[in-house]
């Protein structure tokens, strides 16, 4: 079994380099592990926390940790496997290294664990590479899994899982995000306990550090706002539907993909009535138009104050982008009902801040209902409400982590 993990990654590896002859992100993905032994961190000259996420939403997760650990005088190595997570936070400024995490094989992770050296290991939501778990566990290393998630389809719960269930065993501790997956691996007898998701912690952290954004406040004037957060092409023909059906209301379009090519489908889908961003920072203003489009990255988090409604993308797919970076703010959501693997929807939905569409014509149910501002203010206090509920994980895992230590 273990043979066969192996061939399957050198044929992914070099399956990727052949996407990359065509596809920026997985020629991204190949050049950012070129010489990757040339780019490995520093000796340690203290105590060392190395956390490793496959991208940006579950660097998000490791973020309240990380907080408090570099708070605490200790050294933060952060590793990724996706070039979305590496682009957007190369230049992280509370971590000493970051990096790629090379493909797995026992000599790569034997060279690149020992030159990371770490005191502690983060590994976050679902990283299982299993020569990298071997060789930290070899090293008689703590090593935690945080925030994770677990369905029983995975292979850790099926007849052939063998090897995905001896990586389970490698972990210090398993934290999980929900009952559900404390209930499949129960079985095991392992070392875990449910402490919840770290992103309630890290979105209450944002709120705290609110950056007000000038150019969102003037084009928003006191209208009722609808903002489409990390919007696929679904979302945004949504609002190309309905948005003239709702004459006093503005829309805020933040793409998940902000580059030229999709900046210019947007426009096209409202001919050209719309603004951007890029526009607005410049001082062009024009207010007879009522469709914004955010084409820069990273302000998402602080623009969903400015909504009255949020309509995060993804949830078409069954890939829903992080609802709680609206609800936090006591903004109403509503996304796409395809979320099976997101069970943070439906939480919501129960709580009485999330709203689950299946067509544009539920959208267009609910933008009539929240035409009465009451409705979408209640919303958003129970929005709100659920976050507060539901906060405290990472407090669990730190006390975990220092019971280990002493």
């Amino acid at each position: 079994m273990r043979f066969l993990y192996y061939i399957a990654l050198q044929l992914y590896g070099f399956a990727i380099r052949l996407a990359a002859l065509r596809n920026e992100k997985a020629k991204a993905w190949v050049d950012g592990r070129e010489n990757w032994r040339e780019k490995l961190p520093h000796k340690k000259t203290g105590i060392r926390f190395w956390f490793h996420c496959a991208s940006l939403g579950e660097f998000e997760q490791a973020r309240p940790l990380v907080d408090y650990y570099h708070n605490q005088g200790i050294e933060i190595c952060l590793s990724f496997y996706s070039p979305s997570g590496y682009e957007n936070r190369k230049d992280y400024d509370l971590a000493s290294w970051v990096g790629y995490l090379p493909i797995d094989s026992p000599k790569n992770a034997k060279d690149f664990v020992s030159a990371m050296d770490a005191d502690r290991v983060f590994f976050v939501k679902y990283e299982f590479w299993y020569f990298f778990l071997m060789e930290i566990k070899r090293r008689n290393v703590p090593f935690y899994l945080i925030s994770a998630r677990f369905r029983s389809s995975q292979p850790f719960f099926r007849p052939f899982g063998t090897l995905h269930r001896k990586m389970l065993k490698a972990y210090t501790h398993i934290f999980t995000q929900d009952k559900a997956s404390m209930e499949l691996l129960a079985p095991f007898n392992l070392p875990a306990m449910h402490a919840g998701d770290t992103r309630f912690d890290r979105v209450a952290q944002l709120k705290e550090r609110r950056k007000e954004i000038p150019e969102l406040d003037a084009f928003c004037n006191d209208s009722f706002v609808v903002m489409a957060g990390s919007s696929w092409p679904h979302e945004e023909e949504l609002i190309r539907d309905v948005y003239s059906d709702f004459p006093y209301f503005k829309w805020v379009i933040v793409p998940h993909e902000t580059d030229e090519e999709h900046c210019q489908e947007i426009e096209a889908l409202f001919r050209g009535e719309c603004l951007r961003y890029s526009e607005l920072e410049k001082g062009n203003h024009d207010p007879f138009k009522r469709v914004l489009i955010i084409d820069r990255m990273g302000l998402l988090g602080n623009a969903y104050p400015y909504a009255d409604l949020a309509l995060v993308g993804g949830g078409f797919s069954n890939a829903l982008h992080n609802i709680l970076e609206a609800a936090v703010w006591g903004v109403a959501v509503c996304y796409g009902n395809n979320i099976a693997k997101y069970p943070e929807g439906i939480d919501l939905a129960e709580a009485g801040g999330g709203f689950l569409l299946a067509d544009v014509e539920e959208f267009r149910q609910l933008l009539n209902r929240f035409a009465a501002p009451n409705d979408s203010q209640e919303a958003g206090k129970r929005a709100a409400q659920w976050v507060e509920n539901n906060r405290g994980a990472s407090k669990k895992i730190i006390e975990v982590v220092a019971a280990n230590a002493d």
